[in-house]
């Protein structure tokens, strides 16, 4: 008998109860099949390949598994030259990560920033979240995520394939570090290639306007994309502190760049597998999408 294949034969009458043992040369598996079958008036013949029974035999047994998403947060901490703090915003992170956790089962997250370490929280964030009980919570009892993230350089040398989604919470800090990150944008087009989920809200998607694919072309072009608009940011003041306008350097790299009716209005939108969002109040359907997509 081959190890490759083995075939049972039902006699053309009678019961047949058989026991197969099969050796291999770095294990052995044993499966006991038991045929009760009556035939009358055939020769039946049953092929059953090793590596279909242990398939059957893991999926019966392996629960399913979780998705691993990758979270990736600014390390910058200055606002320009305004003597103001930025960094990451706590709704933008808190809301996808309670989505995450809500699910059956929850995906693991990663978190990592380009220096490593502790990622800068921006404080402005904190006050403005202070009666949003999700962010509160977060804020609280998930502090571990973000005061020790892994360095990017760290997350190169060990590969992505164990990801299947890279995400960028906003905030103004990824304006100013992520936007132009090396090692940050191999890894945006190192998801992008492999097929996996590369996902971005408010000022997050600045991590993704420079990237560019093995082709040349930049990852955004022809797509359909969101992020924190040019009116939005003339509304908190701080278009004239930016180092670019965002919704104006999407639309430079060819993206058909997409808002909500009205500023600070949810909008989420998802093409193919990049999923973007506008906004703080996008932030939960990115959480979701991602979890739709993958």
């Amino acid at each position: 008998m081959e190890i490759g294949s083995w075939s049972l034969a039902c006699e053309r009458r009678g019961l047949v109860h058989s026991y197969i043992k099969v050796w291999s040369f770095s294990h052995s598996l044993n499966i006991n099949i038991s045929l009760s079958q009556h035939h009358h008036h055939h020769h039946q013949q049953y092929h059953i390949s090793p590596t279909q029974q242990t398939q059957q035999y893991n999926n019966t047994l392996t629960p399913k598994m979780s998705p691993s998403i990758l979270v990736v947060l600014t390390s910058h901490a200055d606002l320009a030259d305004t003597g103001k703090k930025t960094g990451w915003y706590l709704s933008e992170f808190s809301h996808p990560h309670h989505v995450f956790a809500s699910s059956s089962p929850p995906p693991k997250i990663t978190v990592a920033s380009p220096r490593g370490g502790a990622a800068p929280l921006d404080q402005s964030s904190i006050e403005a979240a202070k009666d949003d009980e999700i962010s509160v919570e977060f804020l609280h009892k998930q502090s571990a995520l973000w005061e020790a993230t892994t360095p990017l350089s760290q997350i190169l040398q060990q590969g992505i394939d164990s990801y299947d989604a890279l995400f960028f919470p906003g905030g103004h800090g990824p304006m100013f570090d992520l936007a132009g990150d090396k090692e940050s944008q191999e890894i945006v087009k190192r998801f992008w290639e492999a097929g996996k989920i590369v996902s971005a809200v408010c000022h997050g998607p600045a991590a993704l306007v420079n990237v560019k694919l093995s082709n040349g072309d930049y990852l955004l072009k022809g797509k359909k994309v969101t992020a924190f608009s040019n009116s939005e940011e003339d509304g908190v003041g701080l278009s004239e502190k930016m180092p670019f306008m965002l919704e104006t350097r999407i639309k430079e790299v060819g993206a058909e760049y997409e808002k909500a009716g009205q500023d600070w209005g949810e909008k989420l939108v998802v093409d193919g597998k990049l999923i973007t969002g506008q906004n703080p109040a996008s932030a939960k359907a990115v959480g979701e999408a991602i979890l739709k997509v993958i």
